[in-house]
């Protein structure tokens, strides 16, 4: 249960995330850009687990892939197949039929490295929402069932008191 809620709690984040950034760039967004989002936010979290060795360069490089061929094919059955016109940069230098083009791809070489550190950390929280690593919260009654052993409510250090000589 705790991979559905992660899941679910990840596609959410990331299409809350790309519908916002979308109505801050071009103030307005599509249902469509909103799952988009979801699937894309899951796939650079994805890279991330499967590169976390390799340089922050290089992932972006394949994030970026990602988020490109992602928009193109959402692009391709949105707009050409469907008709939807949802967006169009065939004004734009080096555009693929229209869906995708080098200055966007670029933006979203320079937007992976913070969304995948958002991923990583929303993930572990997700995850492990008990656990002190990621929640900063104070525990509450209810909190003291099974997890509490992991919680900063009995990792708290006990107060040293300094005796002063006299």
């Amino acid at each position: 249960m705790n991979a559905f809620k992660q899941t679910a709690g990840l596609f959410l984040l990331g299409g809350a995330g790309y519908g916002a950034l979308e109505i801050l760039w071009r103030g307005h967004t599509h249902w469509t850009m909103v799952l988009t989002g979801g699937f894309v936010f899951l796939g650079l979290w994805l890279l991330d687990r499967q590169m976390h060795s390799r340089p922050m360069l290089l992932r972006c490089a394949y994030g970026m892939a990602w988020v490109t061929a992602a928009e193109l094919l959402v692009g391709l059955c949105v707009n050409v197949s469907l008709h939807m016109g949802v967006w169009d940069y065939s004004g734009a230098w080096g555009n693929v039929l229209g869906q995708v083009c080098p200055q966007y791809a670029g933006l979203w070489f320079l937007l992976c490295a913070p969304a995948m550190a958002l991923a990583r950390q929303s993930a572990n929280l997700l995850a492990n929402p008990y656990d002190t690593r990621y929640n900063t919260g104070s525990i509450t009654d209810g909190m003291r069932g099974k997890y509490a052993y992991r919680t900063r409510y009995w990792q708290q250090p006990y107060t040293v008191r300094r005796f002063q000589r006299e």
